[in-house]
């Protein structure tokens, strides 16, 4: 139990970190496709908490993580990172199959939260990473890719 978030039923940080790190070893011992990383910031949180109340920021947050889960593998990692921050890790995944997960998870949240959005970042685990490092690369392509967004907009 200590393991798992209350409200959304993703594995908590800690957790989820070790996880990771035993997907990692796992590739570096047996091969495979690789080890991609998403990381995912669920948009307007404090704005739905500020004007819907708490409750419905919670609701907003279960209904994010039950999307994620409608369109990764069973085995994928669902880490609640933050408050509203989540960390995807796809074992045996190519960076190809991990950019048409990340278009059907940022698709299945619009759907299931009647229009809601999420900013992703996507890595794919290289030589020297280790879990941290991963997750640090996936956060970094976050950002780059709001810049990029706001630089169009």
């Amino acid at each position: 139990e200590a393991a798992v978030d209350d409200l959304t039923g993703a594995l908590r940080r800690g957790a989820g970190l070790q996880a990771m790190a035993r997907e990692i070893a796992r590739f570096r011992r047996f091969g495979g496709k690789g080890v991609a990383v998403i990381f995912i910031d669920v948009d307007g949180l404090k704005l739905v908490n500020d004007s819907e109340g708490h409750a419905a920021g919670d609701t907003l947050l279960s209904d994010v993580v039950a999307a994620i889960r409608e369109r990764v593998r069973a085995y994928d990692l669902v880490i609640r990172f933050g408050g509203d921050e989540f960390v995807c890790v796809l074992p045996d995944a190519t960076r190809e199959e991990a950019e048409r997960t990340v278009a059907d998870i940022e698709r299945q949240v619009r759907l299931r939260t009647s229009g809601g959005s999420v900013s992703t970042g996507l890595a794919g685990l290289e030589l020297t990473d280790t879990a941290d490092s991963l997750v640090d690369r996936a956060d970094s392509a976050l950002y780059a890719r709001r810049q990029a967004a706001r630089a169009r907009a």
